[in-house]
């Protein structure tokens, strides 16, 4: 070819029609953000509505309580004696600002929630981003739907929340990373460490791509990556490099805030302890992985029936090879798969069942997987095994059962929105299928609708009217006044309840600062009583469902035996706590304590040194 065909320009007419394409497919991308910025706007006001309604003081006052005593200077393995402590950690800065511009806790569980949902708003919007070039109604509804559920359907950060976020941006930027980058790589290896830090069993799930990375190297050398997920340069040494200067980057800082606290001995000493009293000691990993299925396949009645007909979908799906023909039949079946377990789940998804109904789409994400012709490989490894192997570990280490179980699917199936989205294209980007498949195909785009519209209508219905252990919003029309939980609203029964507890702690706060116990699992006391030291080993002593007089009184006397420091000054125990109130009050015998009772309390105050 002569350089002056080379250097001959290209005809108008294609230049032309290139940019016309170009302009259309800007006005695709600006349409769509429109959508979803109308959709996000619109969601974010209705969490922010919904962070008024609703309070349980058992669970979301614990996850500030962590955090306020390691703010007040408590050391972490030392002074708190619970496994989930870690995550108390990543919330320092949030109780350490809040209580140095207010002065105090009020209003601090409100200011939470309103910082929790901001900041979850923010990571559906970074997770639409990097996907924006998709330009695919799917992902951005998914984007919005991720946003709209909250773990449990507590609005907090919490050891929970905070690891779904922190697991599922991480993949999302692992995936869509530029290899050849190192910021990308840095920061998903960090945001992997938070979640470590929140669901610590998420260490042997690095440990697991360390091997994967391992397997790359020795295949690249023999020559046989190609086709396989694991040749992707997302297993290269070099990204396992850079994600762990992300990774190593926070555990530096944690260990060198924790370590001149606390010896390593000490740590392993006090990890023992408290997996000794966790309520899953006595398990075998056989009986715990034999518990995790059974947790799935027994989640409500009828749901084998689904999981079966999706199975047999699947196992046909897999050995078509001819499968991306008859792509419309099988997606078909599995989102009516989804769309039967959904029916099952929604007259439960106002119970305890809230998160189980996160679980349903992952039968359309696996569908959607096996039906790609370009798979989105490095997602499927980042996120979506990853957000299956989180089902697993974190399992391992709660006694939440399925309950914990689909919070992690949730993270697969924000990496299966983006499978789905690919197979929609695919299908009807396909000129040669003849009218009878176009049909199916057709039909199957009615049922995927079908399916999300049902899935986005259940999450905004369970939203609007369900909170943490209190069922029917309207009956949560009268508003705490005072301390921690100010602006929130409850029942009646819950609000008199709270300021019956709040009226009689003020009874401290003319009281010299120092080291209180609070026997009642009630963390917000502690809360409002700022100026006080955390005295127990742990904000959270149990209840009596779980935890016996006896047992609550020995670990006292342990942790005081550790610790001579934290022997209260002042002892506060509610009435109708169901233990036994004399072996509660076994570790103050003798120790020259003075006592107090009134309909509500006792009160115990040490008076001399003994």
């Amino acid at each position: 070819m002569s350089s002056k065909t080379k250097n001959n320009p290209a005809p108008k007419q294609t230049v032309l029609s290139d940019r016309l394409k170009n302009r259309g497919e800007r006005e695709k991308r600006i349409q769509l953000d429109f959508v979803f910025g109308a959709m996000m706007i619109a969601a974010l006001f209705f969490a922010l509505w919904k962070t008024h309604y609703g309070y349980r003081d058992y669970d979301e006052t614990f996850f500030l309580s962590m955090a306020h005593r390691l703010s007040q200077g408590d050391v972490m393995f030392k002074h708190e004696w619970n496994l989930s402590q870690m995550a108390g950690f990543l919330l320092i800065p949030f109780v350490k600002l809040y209580t140095w511009i207010t002065g105090g806790t009020e209003g601090i569980i409100l200011a939470a929630r309103t910082v929790y949902t901001l900041l979850h708003s923010g990571v559906a919007v970074i997770i639409y981003l990097r996907f924006r070039e998709r330009r695919s109604y799917v992902i951005a509804l998914a984007c919005v739907m991720f946003f709209l559920f909250s773990p449990f359907s507590i609005m907090a950060y919490s050891y929970n929340s905070m690891a779904l976020d922190l697991i599922t941006l991480s993949g999302v930027v692992l995936a869509t990373a530029n290899y050849e980058k190192k910021l990308p790589l840095i920061l998903s290896g960090l945001m992997f460490a938070g979640a470590v830090l929140c669901s610590p069993y998420m260490l042997f799930v690095y440990m697991f791509y360390v091997f994967c990375v391992a397997v790359h190297h020795i295949l690249k050398k023999i020559g046989i990556l190609k086709g396989f997920v694991i040749g992707s340069e997302m297993f290269s040494v070099k990204t396992l490099l850079w994600c762990t200067v992300g990774a190593a980057s926070l555990a530096v800082v944690f260990l060198v805030w924790l370590l001149p606290r606390v010896s390593i001995g000490e740590i392993l000493e006090s990890v023992n302890r408290m997996m000794g009293y966790s309520r899953l000691q006595g398990y075998t990993f056989g009986m715990r992985v034999s518990s995790y299925f059974r947790s799935i396949y027994t989640l409500v009645d009828g749901f084998m029936i689904g999981l079966i007909v999706f199975g047999v979908n699947t196992l046909v799906m897999v050995i078509d090879r001819n499968r991306s023909k008859r792509a419309g039949i099988y997606l078909s079946v599995s989102a009516l798969c989804t769309l039967y377990t959904l029916f099952l789940i929604i007259p439960k998804s106002t119970e305890v069942y809230f998160n189980g109904i996160m679980l349903p789409m992952l039968y359309v994400s696996i569908s959607s997987y096996i039906l790609c012709k370009n798979k989105p490989r490095e997602l499927f490894a980042s996120l979506f095994v990853v957000g299956i192997l989180y089902s697993f570990v974190a399992f391992l280490g709660s006694d939440q059962g399925i309950h914990i179980i689909c919070v992690a699917f949730t993270a697969a199936n924000m990496a299966g929105y983006v499978f789905l989205a690919q197979v929609l294209k695919e299908m009807f980007e396909d000129r040669e299928i003849k009218l009878p498949f176009k049909a199916v195909r057709i039909a199957a785009l009615v049922m995927v609708i079908a399916t999300l519209g049902t899935q986005l209508w259940v999450q905004v219905h369970v939203k609007r009217v369900y909170s943490f252990w209190e069922f029917g919003i309207d009956t949560l029309d009268v508003e705490f006044k005072d301390g921690p939980a100010k602006g929130l609203y409850s029942a009646d029964y819950t609000v008199n309840k709270y300021e019956t507890i709040y009226n009689d702690i003020q009874y401290y706060k003319s009281k010299e600062p120092d080291n209180l116990l609070v026997i009642y699992p009630n963390p917000w006391i502690y809360l409002e009583l700022n100026d006080m030291r955390y005295a127990g080993y742990s904000a959270w002593i149990g209840d009596d469902r779980y935890t016996s007089a006896s047992e609550v009184s020995q670990r006292l006397l342990d942790y005081w035996e550790e610790n001579p420091e934290k022997m209260p000054k002042y002892v506060y125990i509610v009435k109708g706590t169901g233990w036994d109130i004399n072996t509660l009050f076994g570790p103050f015998v003798g120790k020259g304590y003075t006592y107090f009772e009134n309909d509500v309390s006792y009160k115990m105050e040490r008076t001399n040194n003994n």
